[in-house]
């Protein structure tokens, strides 16, 4: 059991939205997809946003109790493609438990504002306080890598792209003192953020996504 120890009530922090300027032909799963990214991302910056301790006063928290167990099925088996697709569904799932118990105001969670589905098109979102701006930058850190030149060519652009990838990732997991995990459990929260990572960048590399920025609600 946990408890927030920080912050003030939801309604003391300012709405912040943004806009996700879209393009191109989207599929329904493509688009339930890219909410369901979004709102992974909210989630882990929800932990950030808490110091949090549990009940006996201790900040070393398991977000994730399981993640190094495997089925038996699996071990067996060694079917490796399904125990990654088990293990991202349930480290998502145990972010958001975990995220809703240290924040769980509803309104912490990202809502949709309004939507326009032409090509060119945009979809708004809103968030409260730091956590909203925190996917805003996160997003925007993945645009930003591709604003001059979109084709990695160079062996030198390649890496420089995995740090920024991985760069971008701490930004938005740099939990600190706030949430003392394992590093069990930071390295598969880091996993999982970094495959939204790669699942905006394809969307910005494909044209479907084409610049994110702050709006008034």
């Amino acid at each position: 059991m946990t408890e927030a120890v920080s912050g003030g009530g939801a309604d003391e922090r300012p709405e912040i939205g943004f806009r996700l300027n879209l393009d191109g032909k989207w599929s329904a799963i493509e688009f339930a997809e890219l909410l369901e990214h979004l709102q992974f991302l909210n989630d882990v910056a929800r932990l950030r946003n808490h110091e949090v301790r549990d009940l006996q006063g201790n900040s070393y928290i398991h977000v994730l109790p399981f993640i190094d167990r495997r089925s038996s099925y699996n071990q067996r088996f060694r079917d490796l493609q399904f125990d990654l697709e088990q293990e991202s569904a349930y480290v998502r799932y145990q972010v958001r438990l975990f995220a809703n118990e240290v924040s769980p105001q509803e309104r912490d969670d990202l809502q949709i504002v309004r939507m326009s589905l032409a090509s060119p098109g945009n979809l708004d979102l809103a968030g409260f306080g730091k956590i909203a701006k925190e996917v805003r930058l996160f997003v925007e850190g993945i645009i930003d890598r591709f604003s001059e030149d979109r084709k990695i060519e160079t062996q030198l652009k390649r890496q420089k792209l995995v740090s920024a990838k991985i760069a971008n990732a701490n930004k938005i997991l740099a939990l600190g003192a706030k949430v003392d995990m394992p590093q069990a459990d930071r390295q598969a929260i880091l996993r999982e953020v970094l495959d939204t990572d790669r699942f905006v960048e394809t969307k910005v590399l494909e044209g479907k996504i084409t610049d994110i920025s702050s709006i008034s609600k």
